[in-house]
C-alpha cells in the first residue's frame, strides 16, 4: 500500500513538472512567434 502511494505521488510530481516545462515552452515559442 505504501509504494503505490509513493509511486502515485511521484507520478503527480511527474505530470506537474512536464505540465510547467509544457507550459514554459508554449511561452517561449509565443513570444518567439
Amino acid at each position: 500500500m505504501e509504494i503505490l502511494f509513493i509511486t502515485s505521488k511521484f507520478m503527480d510530481y511527474l505530470i506537474k513538472t512536464l505540465l510547467i516545462k509544457v507550459e514554459k515552452h508554449k511561452k517561449i515559442t509565443f513570444t518567439i512567434g
